[in-house]
């Protein structure tokens, strides 16, 4: 795609996505921050929450204290011993979908039923990775979920080369043809760490690698390796890939870096065979005053096929189950329904929770959507995403559960996994806070077992969850929605990014330098200009006036070319002091703006889907319109916030143009365009090397007059 057509394709989409519709966010990844935004509820809607008091305790002590103490952990504890890990696919799975269901008819819920849902069905098979040199050694590994096999029943053995990023694998791209690839990544965050477990191999296959192993995503390693899903690119040849743990990581880096030659065996037969009919699993307390209404409570029965799930995410559903149970067994009937839904193949991509919304498209029925899968630690109170109104709502709901010390409300775009899907609506989002530091040392791998559940912390999960969705949905007024995201999102980084811009522009124009003629250029300018005319026009004069003006310029002794001396311009335009005071202003006034806004949006709205387009796009879209979110299944039409910004910088152009005129300074899109093409570095022209050129023209310039002749055709005519 050359460079017009791709500024055509960014502004179509640039303008398409402005006229379209924009109500819509998808929070992805914000760090977390304290609710200190200014609440001011109504007397009567504070009295009102705080008149659950006696509501809440009850929960508390039934759960904490009282007889119902330590049960949803047996409860776990029965449903993972009996059914260990239920990767997506499974008759195993199904069969524990099964028993929810049976479990959940006991306790005579209003409503307990299943929604099918298909699923992809990958399985591991047999696998192992082997050291050969510089020494033997068994790798632990973990193939990575959608990898192919190797050939079997040999595998793979190749030489290995080791990188710590994707930059590093660019760079030395010249070794990575017929290796297997190994890539030992430090651990920043599981939100920035993860893609190297999602796009290590399509990115190393690209360059001719035949295999890819990857540091586990995790901070902490007891040689345990870590596995997850990932998803090829469309135009790569898939390879296998896997995780290694940390420790075996290291000490293929170290040896690396020795220059030892490291030769590693890989044998994987992995199958994605044909997708499954699974189930999401639904049940709930019908609520007495508007059934259709409801607080949705989740966690996803779904796991690896390590471990048993029970911390990913066996505790944060089998709260959620618990919630309605918990409720009937207390004989507390809210106003609005409390529904909870465990749902199925959250692990490779959501999919349970997108059939979900796809069969319940009213978004308005849902007045709060919960979800807890990033552990059930120690409780401490809620993050959400909402309106001012709802986040003041639960903070003063959630004063009610001092006793547990779970008061705290944090506000962020990342809220969970599953109920992302309604990032782009207006429905209120919130998910369990707690002390989950260790959440990923046990992340998809065989530690997840019942041991990571403490009982007495579970039961303190569990009364968070109940008493928040029960008070929502008893409530009098339900939680606010966000009725215009346009206004919260989409419009500041349009309106941002356009008064950038514009004082841009000014601050240009009031630090860039008048730079005076250089007497002598302009001489010389003019001579070779010129010089050219007589080329382009000698043959309007006679031919001893053409030769008497070519000698001016090219007589050997005293011709203008060869008498003129001029030094040639330096070859390095750094050394010249002014360049690099313009390349300093140029850079203050383009590329520190591009960090101030980038880093606003990424505080704001990192993550957010803000518009789509209304038109289908190809797979190969994504990276351009979805910066920022990792999600193999949403749609390539949907932009991110900060793709967004980058379609402004572009699309602003023409509007740039309009207000401020050509050449401005606003337009950032063209100081990319300089960079790119070197003409913010051109060289000054060299004279010397002008005045040979033009010397040896105009030399061999053949004089033919145009009035040759004329006399001789003048009498022809006349006769």
């Amino acid at each position: 795609m050359n460079q017009g057509t791709m500024r055509t394709c960014v502004l179509a989409v640039f303008f398409v996505a402005l006229v379209s519709y924009p109500d819509s966010a998808q929070g992805v990844s914000l760090p977390l921050r304290e609710n200190t935004e200014t609440c001011s509820l109504p007397d009567d809607l504070v009295n009102e929450i705080r008149s659950y008091k006696t509501t809440v305790d009850r929960i508390i002590n039934a759960v904490v204290n009282g007889s119902l103490s330590g049960e949803v952990w047996n409860e776990l504890a029965n449903f993972t011993d009996k059914f260990g890990s239920r990767i997506a696919g499974s008759q195993n799975l199904e069969n524990s979908i099964d028993f929810m269901v049976d479990r959940s008819k006991k306790f005579n819920l209003d409503k307990v039923h299943t929604e099918p849902v298909t699923v992809p069905h990958w399985i591991r098979g047999d696998e192992s990775a082997t050291l050969l040199l510089p020494r033997v050694k068994k790798l632990s590994m973990l193939g990575i979920g959608g990898s192919v096999a190797t050939p079997l029943p040999d595998g793979i053995t190749a030489q290995a080369i080791v990188v710590e990023d994707f930059d590093e694998l660019s760079a030395r791209s010249a070794e990575a043809k017929g290796k297997i690839v190994v890539f030992a990544e430090k651990w920043v965050s599981y939100g920035v760490t993860v893609q190297y477990r999602s796009k290590a191999a399509s990115i190393a296959s690209k360059f001719g690698a035949v295999a890819t192993l990857v540091r586990s995503v995790t901070p902490f390693s007891l040689n345990t390796p870590h596995t997850g899903w990932q998803s090829y690119a469309s135009d790569v040849k898939k390879i296998p890939t896997a995780c290694i743990t940390v420790e075996d990581a290291k000490m293929l880096l170290r040896m690396d870096r020795r220059g030892e030659k490291i030769v590693i065996n890989l044998k994987m037969s992995a199958k994605l065979l044909d997708p499954k009919v699974s189930r999401n699993t639904v049940v709930e307390v019908t609520g007495h005053a508007h059934p259709d209404h409801y607080v949705l409570v989740s966690g996803h029965l779904d796991s690896w096929d390590v471990g048993n799930g029970a911390m990913d995410d066996g505790g944060g559903a089998f709260i959620s189950w618990y919630t309605p149970v918990l409720l009937k067994k207390l004989g507390l009937t809210p106003r609005r329904t409390v529904r909870a839904v465990m749902w199925t193949a959250e692990e490779p991509g959501l999919i349970g929770a997108f059939a979900y919304q796809k069969a319940h498209p009213n978004d308005n029925e849902i007045v709060l959507a919960m979800e807890s899968d990033e552990g059930t630690f120690n409780p401490t109170g809620i993050i959400m995403r909402g309106t001012n109104k709802a986040t003041c709502m639960v903070q003063e709901i959630l004063k009610l559960l001092e006793p547990i010390h779970a008061t705290k409300l944090q506000l962020s775009n990342d809220v969970g996994s599953d109920i992302m899907v309604w990032s782009n609506s207006k429905v209120p989002l919130a998910s369990l806070r707690n002390d989950n530091e260790r959440y990923f040392w046990f992340h998809h791998t065989e530690a997840d077992t019942m041991e990571v559940e403490d009982p007495d912390v579970l039961d303190r999960c569990l009364a968070v969850w109940a008493a928040v969705s029960y008070v929502v949905a008893d409530l009098s007024v339900r939680l606010p929605v966000d009725s215009n995201i346009r206004t919260c999102v989409f419009l500041p980084i349009v309106v941002i990014t356009f008064l950038v811009g514009i004082l841009r522009h000014y601050v240009s124009v009031l630090t860039s330098s008048s730079k005076q003629a250089d007497i002598q250029q302009v001489q010389d300018s003019q001579v070779l200009i010129r010089s050219r005319m007589l080329r382009e026009n000698g043959g309007n004069l006679p031919k001893s006036s053409f030769q008497m003006r070519r000698h001016y310029f090219n007589n050997e002794d005293s011709g203008y070319f060869k008498t003129q001396k001029r030094s040639s311009p330096a070859t390095n335009p750094m050394s010249d002091p002014s360049v690099m005071t313009d390349m300093l202003k140029g850079n203050i006034t383009n590329v520190l703006p591009m960090i101030v806004i980038g880093g606003w949006i990424n505080w704001m709205f990192s993550g957010f889907v803000t518009t789509k387009v209304p038109f289908p796009l190809t797979l190969r879209f994504k990276p351009m319109l979805q910066r920022g979110i990792e999600l193999t299944s949403l749609d390539p039409s949907w932009v991110s916030s900060a793709s967004w910004y980058f379609l402004n910088v572009f699309g602003l152009r023409s509007i740039y143009t309009l207000v401020l005129g050509e050449n401005n300074a606003a337009d950032q899109s063209r100081h990319f365009q300089d960079q790119m093409s070197g003409a913010a570095m051109a060289l000054p022209p060299d004279p010397k090397q002008a005045f040979k050129a033009e010397w040896e023209t105009l030399e061999i310039c053949e004089h033919k007059w145009a009035l040759q002749n004329v006399e001789a055709e003048l009498l022809a005519m006349k006769d």
